[in-house]
């Protein structure tokens, strides 16, 4: 093919220093533009994995209480029809009973106010366990564990002892207990809010007859969080229709995780339109560098495209040369920016190289996320792109006329 000949006869790499330049800013601009891409998306995506994960460690993606429609402590009625009806909507998915109570912690020098609840279900003994930093989870009847927050708050370390005053019914109730271990899931909003439990002691405390009744009951259904509220319609109708019915005596609300967590989630939609934002002024760097390299490659080469009209190229095939010329720059800027951000993301997720203040953004470090499908996404519309901004300045080429171009200095 003539275009293909004549773009290997006018290689870059053998060009005058002025098109040389032009075709190495080019291609810096192209890398720079498309590494930034990868990385903003990645770290947005590391975010929503990250802080997802912990706000599941908290906030199950659906709970089933009663709603406090009378005066006094609400309980579920953790019984045989309710946990068929969950089954029967989510077969097979985790359901737990959960007790939880507000209280006063002290220890010989401090005191702190702490949401108690006990450790269960998938989510809790997964991703909690893994953020402890010393000793162990409640095993036995006194156990407690705090997080590292309130561990400095009170002053007390493992194997430590603390008072608690449970507040229930607008009555206290007094325990004594052992920090058993000390867990830092780095989300310091509920880090310093949330304490766990053994099951007993809040049984014992709530008056739950001996686990037949619940403050909630959390269902760890899988999916996504936009998933959720459509899961939470579904289980609240089949509620609804076997209290209507009479299978069940008691009327159940159903809240989802995006209902609880929704100011951290508005916080992460807020990051994704940022995402959006720099990503778009990424891409106008990129074929803006491209498309004024291009321009100079083509006005370095005027003489030599009159010379080739002369001879009879005609103007599709003198475009088509200068097109195959402009996606060699944009594959060798697609190439490095792929290799630079491979490494900077591999680096990150196996040494966090980059620390955060988990005050401000939840997190100790930067997460990244990258899947190969993202990784395809972003090189094939930076791929796209490319080509379609090369079609501007090729076009110079229509008005190019051979006398006038040869004798261009």
């Amino acid at each position: 093919m003539l275009a293909s000949f004549l773009a290997r006869r006018m290689s870059l790499i053998r060009a005058d220093r002025r098109s040389l330049v032009g075709s190495v800013v080019a291609i810096a601009g192209v890398a720079l533009a498309v590494c930034m891409m990868m990385l903003t998306v990645a770290v947005s995506r590391g975010f929503g994995r990250e802080v997802t994960a912990r706000l599941l460690a908290f906030d199950a993606p659906l709970t089933v209480s009663v709603p406090p429609i009378v005066e006094g402590e609400s309980m579920v009625a953790v019984t045989p029809e309710l946990r068929e009806v969950i089954n029967d909507v989510f077969p097979g998915v985790e359901n737990v009973a959960v007790w939880q109570t507000p209280a006063m912690v002290k220890s010989s020098t401090s005191f702190d106010g702490l949401i108690l609840k006990n450790l269960s279900g998938r989510s809790h003994c997964g991703f909690i366990c893994e953020s402890l930093v010393r000793g162990r989870t409640p095993e036995k009847t006194g156990d407690i564990l705090i997080s590292s927050e309130t561990a400095k708050t009170l002053d007390v370390d493992t194997a430590d002892r603390v008072d608690i005053a449970l507040f229930i019914d607008g009555a206290v109730k007094l325990r004594r207990a052992t920090v058993a271990g000390i867990y830092n899931t780095h989300f310091v909003d509920y880090d310093g809010n949330v304490a766990f439990i053994d099951s007993m002691t809040l049984i014992s405390a709530l008056r739950a007859e001996d686990g037949a009744l619940a403050t909630e009951v959390e269902i760890f259904a899988d999916g996504s969080p936009g998933e959720f509220p459509v899961m939470a319609t579904r289980l609240q109708n089949a509620l609804s229709k076997a209290n209507f019915t009479g299978k069940l005596s008691d009327y159940y609300r159903v809240d989802n995780f995006t209902d609880t967590a929704s100011s951290y989630l508005g916080w992460l939609a807020l990051l994704d339109v940022n995402v959006m934002v720099i990503i778009g002024l990424m891409a106008f760097i990129a074929a803006f560098t491209l498309t004024s390299s291009m321009i100079v490659i083509v006005l370095e080469r005027v003489k030599s495209i009159g010379m080739l009209k002369a001879l009879g190229a005609s103007n599709g095939q003198l475009q088509s040369v200068f097109m195959i010329l402009g996606v060699r720059l944009l594959l060798w800027g697609i190439a490095i920016a792929d290799a630079i951000s491979m490494v900077l993301i591999v680096m990150q997720r196996q040494f966090h190289v980059l620390p955060l203040d988990p005050k401000n953004y939840y997190l100790d470090y930067v997460p990244v996320d990258m899947t190969w499908q993202m990784f395809m996404m972003v090189n094939v519309g930076a791929m796209v792109l490319g080509v379609l901004t090369m079609f501007i300045p090729v076009k110079i080429i229509a008005s190019v006329r051979p006398v006038q171009a040869i004798s261009f200095e």
